[in-house]
């Protein structure tokens, strides 16, 4: 099953978008990772990608964005794990903020995230994020890598 990952707006309701979702994802046979990125709470996450109503519909979990809302990353882990479709793994230089850092550096706690992950058993794509404006990440990036390689086991 193929998956795309993103958050739908439009004129819909944010409560009227899973059903539509989901007949799409039914038709077209893929399944729908909903991005955080608004959302100020673990239930308003849930909420977005119709909490577990749909089957082709679950969370797409950009652990970045939940720093910058202020929300736990390894709680919403751990609550919506049921319905994780895809992780973005991103860190954060402060609350509130969204100005990325080596993951590890920054406010996120990733390595909780990361060895939840493994312990669970999660084997869907993960990603490493991290958009500095100010310089090339490249080093960054790799250094995340080798880190998240590290608490992988």
């Amino acid at each position: 099953v193929g998956l795309f990952a993103g958050g739908v707006w439009g004129r819909m309701a944010a409560g009227e978008v899973p059903a539509v979702i989901e007949a799409a994802c039914r038709k077209h046979q893929v399944a729908w990772g909903c991005e955080n990125h608004g959302e100020k709470s673990i239930e308003e996450m849930g909420e977005r990608f119709g909490g577990g109503a749909f089957p082709h519909c679950g969370l797409a979990l950009d652990t970045g964005w939940c720093g910058a809302q202020g929300i736990e990353a390894l709680a919403a882990l751990r609550r919506l794990r049921p319905f994780l479709k895809i992780v973005h793994l991103k860190d954060t230089e402060g609350p509130r903020g969204h100005g990325s850092c080596t993951l590890g550096d920054g406010i996120v706690g990733i390595e909780g995230v990361v060895r939840e992950l493994k312990a669970t058993g999660f084997d869907g794509a993960v990603c490493l994020e991290h958009e500095p404006y100010d310089h090339d990440p490249s080093a960054d990036v790799a250094e995340s890598l080798r880190r998240v390689q590290g608490w992988m086991g």
